[in-house]
C-alpha cells in the first residue's frame, strides 16, 4: 500500500515538474556578432514570467552597464540598451521567475563589430578648393604682367604721336619758306613793270 502511494504522488507531481518554463529564444541570439548596436534584448519563455522578479544585467568589458527596467509581458522580457554602445562583446545576465515560481537563470553574449565611418568625397573636394583660388587671390603672374607691360600700344602710340609732330612742323617749316619765295620773287617782277 505504502509504494502504491508513493507511484500515485509521483504521477501526479510529474506533470507540474514537466511544466517549468524555460528559456526558448533570446534576440541578439547568444555568441551573434552585430555590425550596428541592439536597441534592446528580447528573451522569450516557454511559460509567462512574474514581472516583478526579473532582474537582468548587461556587462562590458569594463563592468555593468547603466540599462532601464526590463519589461515583462506573459512570457517575453525586452531589456532596453542604451544608445551609442560601442564595439566590443557585451554579456547578458539573467534571473526569471516563472508563473509556477520556478527560477530560472542564465547568460548569453553578442559582439558589436561596426565598421569604421567612411569619409565621404565632399570633404575632400572642398579641401582641395583654396589652392585653386590661391592665383587670383595672390594677384597676376609677374611674368605675364611684364608681358603686358612690353606689349602695351601706349608706347607705340607715344612713339607715333611724338613722329607725328615732327612730320607737320618740318612740313610747316617748308611751306612758310617756299611762300617766302614765292612773295620775294612776285615782289621783284612787279617793280620793274611800273617805271
Amino acid at each position: 500500500m505504502l509504494t502504491l502511494g508513493f507511484t500515485v504522488m509521483g504521477a501526479l507531481w510529474a506533470p507540474s515538474a514537466q511544466a517549468h518554463s524555460e528559456l526558448v529564444s533570446i534576440t541578439p541570439a547568444d555568441g551573434a556578432t552585430l555590425e550596428t548596436a541592439p536597441a534592446e534584448v528580447v528573451l522569450t519563455f516557454s511559460a509567462n514570467v512574474i514581472g516583478d522578479f526579473t532582474q537582468i544585467e548587461v556587462h562590458d568589458t569594463a563592468g555593468a552597464v547603466t540599462v532601464p527596467a526590463a519589461v515583462s509581458t506573459d512570457n517575453t522580457v525586452t531589456q532596453p540598451l542604451p544608445a551609442g554602445l560601442v564595439n566590443g562583446t557585451y554579456t547578458v545576465i539573467y534571473k526569471i521567475v516563472s508563473a509556477d515560481s520556478h527560477p530560472i537563470s542564465g547568460q548569453s553574449t553578442f559582439t558589436i563589430n561596426a565598421p569604421a565611418p567612411v569619409t565621404s568625397s565632399p570633404t575632400a573636394s572642398t579641401e582641395t578648393a583654396p589652392p585653386s583660388q590661391a592665383p587670383s587671390e595672390a594677384g597676376p603672374d609677374p611674368t605675364m604682367s611684364a608681358l603686358i607691360t612690353t606689349a602695351s600700344p601706349e608706347t607705340d602710340t607715344t612713339t607715333g604721336k611724338g613722329s607725328s609732330w615732327r612730320w607737320i612742323a618740318l612740313f610747316a617749316i617748308a611751306g612758310l619758306a617756299l611762300t617766302a619765295l614765292l612773295v620775294r620773287r612776285s615782289r621783284g617782277r612787279k617793280f620793274p613793270s611800273e617805271h
